[in-house]
């Protein structure tokens, strides 16, 4: 008879069946660099560019927003897509005022 010991992480299942702990963060000026820190491990993640004065680089490491291609960009009054992404932090940058 095998034994394993159950450990929250990615051998738990029941780690990832329950539901989320919704957060919300508004009002951000992303003109240099913004990092966000989520208190647990995300499930998914939605960005809106909601004050549409210019174009939002998301990406999961500052140096990614530096790279030429490892970044998402949102769109003057864009939303973004649910994002299946499992991250502690998210990284933004805009160009003006974004949200």
């Amino acid at each position: 008879m095998s034994t394993y010991d159950y450990k929250p992480g990615l051998g738990n299942v029941g780690s990832y069946q329950v539901s989320g702990i919704p957060y919300v963060k508004g009002a951000i000026n992303a003109t240099s660099v913004v990092k966000l820190t989520f208190p647990s491990v995300t499930s998914w993640i939605v960005v809106s560019n909601a004050d549409g004065n210019g174009v939002l680089k998301i990406g999961f490491s500052s140096l990614g927003l530096s790279a030429n291609d490892n970044f998402l960009e949102l769109a003057d009054g864009a939303v973004s897509p649910r994002l299946e992404v499992k991250v502690t932090e998210l990284y933004l940058l805009g160009s003006n005022n974004v949200s």
